[in-house]
């Protein structure tokens, strides 16, 4: 076969195989599913790829090369534009990548972390970080608040004009009278003391360290059977088929994790503490239990989301954020109030993956919290004011 036409080829099926890895939610896209969507045999595949672990190397070699090319188009356009611009900049080109890659940077969100994405890679975004700092006083923190307004605005398919996010990212949401900061140490010391022992169920455990041990995409009911110490037959007492397992455990531990959050943010009644509850519980949460991020984030690829809108666990994350908003306190603009908690929710995951893979200590993952909470109550503005 010629070789440009075989070159040509052997890239329509890498793009097929990352369509069917997004659409399968993220687990995986083997060598029979490639073959029978470009309509040829197993056999004539092993030309372009001869095993599974060719393939996933090809793709994550184009995911990266993608990415690479990207951030060093995107430092140019940084280093040269004036630092007014940066943050437009930074988002219209995000936005625009995303939107014209959406399965290839699904791959790279899924696929790489910190510690596994190549030198070079991390070198660029070191680069990324030491250039918003010296040329438009933005420093890590803003810019991962900046990947969540970025991400927020594609997820709930708005256009960049109306989706204000220059709004939130310049002035953020709380309103301009609140007469003092959050009780910062207060609030960090609670959430550290939350008692946890409510997720242990020997059932809720056994699915939990099944889904750890096969990467998500392997679970079965006798697999988690055996891991709970019962019969396959024992286990449809519980749950029908393996959907209604994955259902079920991710239904009932948003809502306990849901109870939680409510029983904490109870004890607070000034506006700023209330708002800090968020990131401050959810971020001392996944640092108290680091591997429930990996967890929920294969759980989901299953299940769905763990708050979908107008379920108990939702709701009892809303209510404090409703009151708010009702109150004056928070002030939404263009935002609803589900997307506000989706903002602060994903800006808090971003800082705490960023601290655990780099090995930050705990002042400095405390730190990244506070600053959370000036982004979203005050914006850039707000955070610029402590550097």
């Amino acid at each position: 076969m010629n070789r440009n036409r075989h070159e040509s080829k052997k890239q329509e099926l890498l793009n097929s195989a990352f369509r069917i890895w997004g659409k399968s939610h993220f687990r995986s896209c083997s060598l029979s599913e490639l073959a029978a969507d470009n309509d040829m045999t197993k056999q004539a595949l092993y030309r372009y790829f001869p095993s599974k672990g060719k393939l996933e190397m090809a793709m994550e070699e184009e995911a990266a090369a993608m990415y690479v090319g990207h951030t060093r188009e995107l430092l140019r356009q940084l280093e040269q534009a004036p630092a007014e611009d940066f943050a437009s900049i930074y988002m219209n080109q995000g936005r625009q990548f995303i939107e014209a890659h959406p399965f290839r940077f699904d791959y790279m969100s899924h696929r790489f972390r910190w510690d596994t994405i190549p030198e070079f890679s991390r070198d660029l975004l070191w680069r990324l970080y030491r250039l918003a700092g010296e040329k438009a006083a933005i420093p890590p923190a803003g810019i991962r608040y900046l990947n969540a307004l970025m991400l927020g605005s594609i997820h709930c398919d708005k256009t960049p004009g109306s989706f204000q996010w220059q709004q939130a990212w310049e002035e953020g949401f709380a309103a301009k009278n609140l007469n003092r900061l959050p009780d910062f140490e207060r609030l960090l010391t609670d959430a550290g003391r939350i008692d946890m022992s409510r997720f242990d169920d020997p059932l809720l455990n056994a699915v939990f360290t099944t889904v750890m041990e096969e990467a998500g995409g392997n679970v079965s009911l006798s697999k988690v059977a055996r891991r709970a110490g019962l019969c396959k037959s024992s286990l449809y007492n519980y749950w029908p088929s393996k959907q209604a397992m994955f259902d079920d455990v991710l239904g009932r531990q948003a809502v306990i994790y849901g109870t939680l959050f409510s029983e904490f943010v109870e004890n607070y009644s000034h506006p700023a503490d209330v708002i800090f509850a968020y990131p401050a519980f959810t971020g001392t949460f996944f640092l108290r239990s680091p591997d429930v991020l990996n967890y929920i984030q294969r759980l989901t690829t299953l299940a769905g989301m763990p708050l979908q809108k107008g379920s108990e666990a939702a709701l009892l994350f809303m209510a404090p954020l409703n009151s708010l908003v009702e109150k004056g306190s928070i002030i939404p603009g263009d935002y609803t109030n589900e997307e506000i908690l989706a903002l602060t929710g994903m800006t808090t995951v971003m800082e705490i993956q960023h601290h655990l893979t780099v090995h930050s200590v705990r002042i400095h993952i405390e730190q990244g919290l506070k600053d959370i909470y000036r982004l979203v109550s005050g914006g850039i503005q707000a955070l610029r004011r402590t550097m």
